[in-house]
């Protein structure tokens, strides 16, 4: 191609992107064509130009001038505007013109998740419907990115985004979200849509700044991990600043049965909260809706991986998705300026993407309107169960959310179950009174546990009349449950080559004893060494399970154990911690600090853990060393018994003062608390 032709057909690309003019100046991916601007806040802008080049940016008759640096960087901020448009953007450098068409002012939500965000509105339940009434919809605009390009290793600079009106490859979740809230304000507001989608854990999503100072994630902010901090380098590093209403969220999948969601989910919320300079930027997330296992057709653009689907897959309580939906119930409700939308009652038991996103977008608008719009009377949410009161064969739960009162929804008050102290669950009968409802069992004489619509896909019947489902819920009375002072380690029995089940190695010396129940007890001979990793992370599982699916550790009690540690070859400290933990990949009760060394002799330690709820299941000890310069922390001599101090109970069965239960303790004599 002659070079003359070369350059008139980039000059003519450059136009057809940005305007009607171009040379070195440029602005960021937010500002292109077709944008949807936030109204009522001041309004950051930034692109780039020539190095030291004088800037004037001018948008709907406002002004405002920088300078660019060196690096040719420049930003300004104009004063808020109103809602309106269409407006034209225009950037002087010097000689140099930028002129963007097209732009309104309105709200402007950023929309990230995994692929329940990521289905498109033609592949949702009434998505043909939806495009056939995009003309309805004049102020509405979006913008979908999904692919490798989002997935950065270190924090980018620009992000491309493609302004546009919605299409049929549009995020379903972001277009009905969209589509209520321009019909609620009648028009008068345009919306603007960015989603941006990947199918990866929360952890992605999290500043490596905060991963790293966090004791329970820190391992995520490696470089080395696969997803950690990627999408906020792709997506959040480069929106840094930007004017916006708030952020949707649909995700927690990849995260589910770990109970580091409850430390990654915060962290999510607290990373975008940072890079846009917004402590109280309203944070809506979508609850994880009613699903038992995927049957769903293949699609590789919306599955996760085998394994990861695999890991959920689980029946009654020990779904994975029960975990997390407690833990983004507790999030929201613990969390100001966050909002949840249910999607219990709209999921599918073999699809893990449900297609009905519409009441899915619905709901976040509900929240958007309570915490985004400070509407205090809409009824955003359906009931939360708050207490329960322990009345003979009774169990009678108080509630808030009623909205204008409770009601059983379509085939009846079903989806509660009671057990007693033997911890066998039965269905239950329940009635509603006035603002609690009234639950009992006649094979139950004395419950001892209540659990509501706990399971993957489990049977709901409670919701407000507005016709918000109620939120599942479980309630133990702890005082009437047995709970094991001592808890032995075991481990898998071995595989069929004869290889431990949780892949130890070297185990150099150690007996592996008979299976009893499934399980064989493991004997650590003294000088045995456990330093490979173990699941892709430096550690190690100890299982303590005796008890199978059952509590082992109730919340508030102490436990305590010994081993003995030393630092490898290497300089600086070698850490290591070990922390009670769950049998599908989760771990928790992280409070205590590390066991440090710089000594190359083994020496003796103690170790004490306070587990705390929620998060009150526990069947391993998860050894994990924590070493980012990569010393080494060897490890033996495993106390093969946890010795467990359970604390007085307080009201209600709630644990009591710990610390005066425990100061006669064993523990306490070793100085562990």
């Amino acid at each position: 191609m002659p070079r003359r032709l070369a350059t008139l057909l980039v000059i003519f690309l450059a136009i057809a992107v940005h305007g009607t003019a171009t040379a070195a100046v440029a602005v960021g991916g937010p500002f292109t064509a077709h944008a949807v601007l936030q109204r009522d806040q001041p309004l950051p802008i930034w692109g780039t130009a020539d190095a030291d080049a004088a800037i004037t940016v001018t948008l709907a008759g406002r002004s405002a001038t920088a300078k660019t640096g060196a690096d040719g960087a420049w930003r300004v901020t104009l004063p808020a505007l109103p809602a309106g448009g269409p407006h034209a953007l225009e950037v002087a450098a010097g000689t140099e013109r930028l002129k963007i068409d097209d732009l309104l002012i309105g709200d402007v939500w950023i929309a990230v998740g995994q692929s329940n965000m990521m289905m498109q509105v033609q592949a949702a339940a009434g998505g043909q419907e939806a495009l056939a009434r995009l003309g309805e919809l004049p102020g509405v605009r979006m913008a979908h990115h999904m692919g490798p390009e989002l997935v950065q290793p270190k924090p980018a600079t620009s992000l491309c985004v493609q302004w546009g009106a919605p299409n049929g490859s549009s995020s379903a979740v972001g277009f009905f979200f969209a589509e209520h809230a321009y019909r609620h304000f009648k028009g008068t507001v345009p919306i603007g849509v960015m989603a941006f989608t990947a199918i990866v854990p929360a952890e992605a999503w999290c500043e490596a700044e905060l991963l790293r100072a966090h004791p329970a994630l820190s391992w995520a902010a490696d470089p080395a991990q696969a997803h950690g901090t990627k999408l906020f380098n792709g997506v959040v590093a480069p929106l840094a600043g930007l004017a916006l209403k708030g952020v949707l969220y649909y995700q927690g999948e990849m995260n589910a049965g770990s109970t580091l969601f409850a430390h990654s989910l915060p962290m999510v919320i607290a990373s975008f909260r940072k890079a846009m300079a917004r402590p109280d930027l309203p944070f809506l997330f979508v609850q994880l809706a009613a699903f038992q296992e995927h049957r769903g057709p293949a699609d590789q653009k919306l599955d996760m991986d085998a394994a990861s689907l695999t890991r959920v897959h689980r029946s009654g309580a020990e779904h994975g998705f029960v975990m997390t939906r407690e833990i983004q119930t507790e999030v929201w409700r613990s969390t100001p300026g966050t909002g949840m939308a249910s999607a219990i009652d709209i999921g599918q038991a073999w699809d893990i993407h449900p297609t009905n996103k519409r009441t899915v977008g619905e709901r976040l608008f509900l929240q958007a309107l309570r915490v985004a719009y400070a509407d205090k009377k809409v009824v955003a949410s359906g009931p939360v169960a708050t207490k329960v009161e322990w009345k003979g064969k009774q169990a009678v739960v108080s509630f808030d959310e009623l909205g204008s009162g409770l009601k059983a929804v379509e085939g009846g008050l079903i989806g509660f179950e009671l057990a007693g102290a033997d911890q066998v669950m039965h269905d239950a009968t329940a009635r509603i009174d006035g603002g609690r409802v009234v639950i009992e069992c006649k094979q139950v004489a004395e419950p001892c546990m209540l659990h509501y619509a706990w399971a993957g896909y489990p049977r709901v019947g409670l919701a407000n009349k507005e016709g918000l489902p109620a939120q599942p819920f479980r309630f133990y009375r702890w005082d009437r449950l047995h709970v094991p002072s001592t808890a032995t380690l075991v481990l898998p029995k071995q595989a069929a080559d004869g290889t431990p089940a949780l892949q130890w190695s070297p185990l150099a010396g150690a007996v592996i004893g008979d299976a009893v129940a499934g399980v064989s007890t493991v004997t650590l001979p003294p000088g045995s060494q456990m330093v490979r990793t173990f699941g892709g992370i430096n550690g190690y599982l100890l299982n303590a399970a005796p008890l199978g699916g059952s509590t082992v550790i109730r919340p508030g009690s102490l436990i305590g154990f010994s081993l003995e540690v030393a630092a490898g070859p290497g300089e600086g400290e070698a850490k290591t911690y070990a922390r009670l933990g769950s049998d599908n990949g989760g771990w928790q009760a992280w409070d205590q600090p590390n066991v440090v060394t710089t000594a190359t002799a083994f020496s003796p330690r103690d170790v004490a853990i306070v587990v705390r709820p929620p998060t009150v299941w526990g069947n391993h000890l998860f050894h994990h060393l924590n070493n980012a310069a990569g010393r080494t922390t060897l490890v033996r001599k495993v106390s093969q018994d946890l010795t467990v101090i359970r604390p007085e109970l307080g009201v209600d069965g709630e644990p009591g003062d710990l610390g005066a239960v425990a100061k006669g303790a064993t523990l306490a004599s070793k100085g562990l608390v």
